[in-house]
């Protein structure tokens, strides 16, 4: 009878030190999962801001302002003459049904946030480079020879150009949001 409340008592200890190592496993599974997609997420996102730098020293660099135009004139055509980088949007995109289970709410916010703006300099020089269109057609020219004193072009920079600034300026300030302060 000893034996059979021993037995007894060792298996139920051997199926709670069983269950324990295998909830100690998931979690360390799920820790992994976690550090995985913020690693792989943060990895785009820095990336993305990389781009955006250099894209933004080239177009400040570049600009030769044609009198009479304004530098604000001249640094929007300089905008649409260089190539906008391509932001990466596919880590996040594979990422999506991680999200909830790696970040936090405010930090998720945060990257659509990020990628909003993203999408909205896309839009605004898309928007400055239609209307170079169309005032180059509008004059029978080739794009070569299309100026930053061309109308409509200059009647669009003044909001765009300013928009476009702030959206840089504030990419750049708030940073990639999976960066903590000690990163």
């Amino acid at each position: 009878m000893i034996e059979a409340a021993f037995t007894l008592i060792g298996v139920v200890i051997g199926f709670l030190l069983n269950e324990i190592a295998t909830r100690i496993r998931e979690e360390q599974t799920e820790k992994r999962k976690v550090r995985a997609v913020r690693a792989i997420v943060n990895s785009e996102i820095e990336h993305n801001l990389e781009l955006l730098q250099e894209f933004w020293i080239r177009v400040i660099n570049s600009t030769k302002i044609i009198l009479p135009a304004t530098r604000e004139t001249a640094l929007a055509f300089s905008l649409i003459q260089l190539p906008l980088p391509s932001w990466d949007k596919s880590a996040l995109k594979s990422q999506m049904q991680q999200l909830p289970m790696a970040l936090q709410e405010q930090e998720i916010l945060k990257i659509f946030h990020l990628y909003t703006n993203l999408a909205k300099l896309e839009a605004i020089r898309t928007s400055l480079k239609e209307a170079a269109l169309v005032t180059q057609t509008n004059l029978g020219v080739t794009q070569d020879v299309i100026s930053p004193n061309a109308v409509p072009f200059i009647e669009k920079v003044p909001g765009h150009w300013q928009e476009f600034e702030n959206l840089v300026a504030e990419i750049q300030r708030s940073g990639n949001p999976l960066k903590t302060k000690g990163n």
